[in-house]
């Protein structure tokens, strides 16, 4: 069999479809050169881990063509399985192959050079194409492996498959039960409220397999994720892991101990919130971010349709004067979405270096700021927020903060971001960006190709209401204070002349705040002593 229905497996495993083409072409080529039955050339698959993704697709190819498959982990180089010839012919698959020790990467290129026996069709993967050795690449085809993401349903079904037979597995289901419990299963993780990790896949099935019963009423374990949600049980929120494992070498510092959080699923946040209900709070407090307001809300109603139950929105670039609440627009949608902020100044002397952290060589190792934020506020999603993007230094030996940037910015690169810290790679992919500032020409043209860019004008003299509510919502979440019994716009004078006089947002929030103290204990009818506050009145 020389050719298999590409249509099929494009329908399947639609992120494979520029794949699919390359292995038609190739396999067509080969039968008219006189390649006997279904065949190759040694190939790269790039732009994906080691993950269901690829070992289902080939498999099914395999099953199409009626080859066998073996899959050869990093671990297994030393022992040189990979070199046993197969019973018959069958696909190899390579996985990590950036990963494998120098000693089998050699002997691979030997063995390329030399003629690849044709009894084994060898698959390379890589998470990036420049990570394999030039040497290797150059003897090898290359295709990539698109984003599964931009198919949640048909990967939503694949990784449920997945997890259903791994289940299976681990429970040792008899062959007589296996089609019941798989259906129940199957249709239990084709729920829209089920996660699309597999760790928490795992759990759940196992959570409805011993509260269902009755295995064989499938709308049973179809319902199952709502009704739990609806009795108080909690919806399974959704969550995923950032880091596969972190590296040992070199742990003379306990970076392994310290960031293992990063090692487990992480949930992702703002996913229980209407894009509606964040855009009119947004609204009701700053209406002058009203066009970045209608992007976020846009961005967000994508993803609401993509079945993506998370905050996740293009990376937005701000523009606008200093002082009109930039930062604090960045702060006020992190706290509605209940996800985590890291606040990043860009201006002065911050390099690329103050972006990707230290390695562990360094007196202070410390992972990249986006591992940072989520390390802290143990969210997938947390918000970056990058104030004065154009007043960062160029031209650094340390390098360039906007080059740092692209890397993360771009979502195939983001998905598998090397951390010298962490020596291994980070999926930061669902990381949200917003970047600051006040001349849109002092950036260059990349990073502005890479951003949605809004302007900001300045808040209008009569929006000063809108901002003292805004500001006591944040300081009542950031001193643990009743929101509602936070003073009103009419008990800040002072602060309202001074606004209407031209005095920035941020000098607004720190008079408001000096002011707060006095406010609260005439309610309480304490004598507050402040004498230094009264004379700035």
């Amino acid at each position: 069999m020389h050719s298999f229905d590409a249509a099929a497996l494009s329908s399947a495993h639609p992120w494979t479809s520029e794949l699919v083409a390359h292995l038609s072409a190739d396999a067509a080529m080969l039968a008219r050169c006189g390649r006997k039955g279904f065949s190759f050339r040694p190939l790269l698959v790039h732009g994906c881990r080691s993950d269901v993704r690829h070992r289902a697709f080939f498999g099914a190819l395999a099953d199409a063509v009626g080859l066998g498959i073996s899959v050869f982990a990093p671990g297994d180089a030393l022992k040189q399985a990979w070199r046993a010839r197969p019973e018959g012919r069958e696909i190899g698959i390579f996985e990590d192959v950036e990963r494998w020790p120098r000693e089998a990467l050699e002997a691979i290129e030997a063995d390329l050079r030399s003629g690849w026996p044709d009894d084994r069709l060898p698959v390379f993967v890589a998470g990036r194409e420049n990570d394999v050795p030039a040497r290797i690449a150059s003897l090898l085809a290359s295709a990539p492996m698109g984003d599964a993401y931009e198919h949640p349903s048909a990967f939503r079904r694949l990784v449920g498959a997945e997890a259903a037979a791994a289940l299976v597995r681990e429970l040792s289901v008899s062959d007589t039960r296996r089609p019941l419990v798989e259906a129940a299963l199957l249709a239990l993780f084709a729920s829209p409220g089920c996660p699309m990790d597999p760790v928490e896949m795992r759990a759940l099935g196992l959570r409805a397999l011993t509260d269902i019963e009755d295995w064989t009423d499938v709308d049973a374990f179809r319902g199952y994720v709502e009704r739990r949600a609806a009795l108080g049980g909690g919806a399974v929120r959704a969550s995923t892991i950032v880091v596969r494992e972190i590296g040992g070498a070199n742990d003379s510092r306990g970076i392994v101990d310290i960031y293992a959080p990063l090692t487990r699923p992480l949930p992702l946040g703002g996913g229980h919130l209407d894009p509606g209900a964040i855009a009119a709070e947004l609204m009701d407090e700053m209406p002058w971010f009203r066009h970045a307001i209608a992007r976020l809300e846009n961005d967000l109603r994508i993803a609401h349709f993509a079945e993506r139950p998370y905050l996740k929105f293009r990376p937005l670039l701000l523009v606008g004067p200093a002082g009109v609440g930039k930062s604090r627009f960045a702060r006020r949608l992190a706290q509605i979405a209940g996800v985590g902020y890291r606040y990043l100044n860009a201006g002065g002397k911050s390099s690329g270096a103050d972006f990707v952290g230290n390695g562990r060589s360094h007196e202070a190792p410390t992972p990249c700021a986006p591992a940072e934020a989520i390390f802290r506020s143990r969210f997938a999603n947390p918000i970056m927020f990058i104030d004065e993007i154009d007043k960062a230094a160029k031209n650094l030996a340390a390098g360039k903060l906007e080059d740092a940037l692209l890397a993360v910015l771009e979502p195939e690169t983001a998905r598998r971001y090397y951390d010298e810290c962490l020596q291994s790679d980070i999926d930061l992919f669902y990381v949200n960006y917003m970047l600051a500032a006040n001349d849109r020409m002092n950036i260059n043209d990349i990073m502005r190709s890479r951003v949605s860019v809004e302007t900001v004008e300045k808040p209008p003299s009569d929006a000063f209401p809108q901002i003292a509510r805004s500001v006591m919502k944040e300081v009542a979440i950031d001193y643990g204070l009743d929101a509602s019994a936070m003073p009103g716009p009419t008990e800040f004078k002072t602060a309202e002349y001074e606004f209407k006089a031209g005095r920035s947002i941020r000098e607004i929030k720190r008079i408001m705040i000096d002011q707060l103290p006095r406010i609260l204990g005439s309610r309480d009818g304490a004598a507050f002593a402040a004498p230094a506050l009264e004379a700035a009145e």
